[in-house]
C-alpha cells in the first residue's frame, strides 16, 4: 500500500482565534463548508458563523499535520492561504524574527 494514501491533505486552511477559547490562541482549521468564502461571511451584517475543522501543524507544509477532529467557531480570521500559496515567516522592520504565532523560528544564517 502506498504510504501516501493514509496522508490527509487539506484543501484550504485559514489561522484564527476560535469562539470557543477564552484565550486567544491561534489556530490552522479547513473550513466546514468548502464552498464558503470565510472572510466574507464574517464580514458580512450581522457576520455568519464560520465552522473550521481544526489542524494540529506548525505550518501550511508541516508533513505531520494532520486533523485533530475537533470542529470550533471563528472568531477572529488572520492571513487565509491555499495549497499553492504556504504561509511564510513574516519579516518585520526588514529583520527576520521568529513567527511566534505558528512557533516557528527563522534560521540565523
Amino acid at each position: 500500500m502506498d504510504g501516501d494514501a493514509d496522508i490527509q491533505k487539506w484543501g484550504r486552511i485559514v489561522l484564527f482565534h476560535a469562539v470557543e477559547h477564552t484565550e486567544p490562541i491561534l489556530l490552522w482549521g479547513e473550513p466546514v463548508d468548502p464552498s464558503i468564502d470565510v472572510g466574507l461571511a464574517l464580514s458580512s451584517q450581522p457576520p455568519k458563523e464560520v465552522k473550521v475543522k481544526v489542524w494540529k501543524m506548525i505550518n501550511p507544509e508541516d508533513a505531520d499535520a494532520h486533523c485533530t477532529g475537533e470542529i470550533l467557531t471563528v472568531k477572529t480570521l488572520f492571513c487565509p492561504t491555499d495549497t499553492k500559496r504556504p504561509q511564510k515567516p513574516e519579516v518585520l522592520d526588514g529583520k527576520r524574527s521568529p513567527d511566534r504565532t505558528v512557533s516557528l523560528t527563522v534560521p540565523s544564517h
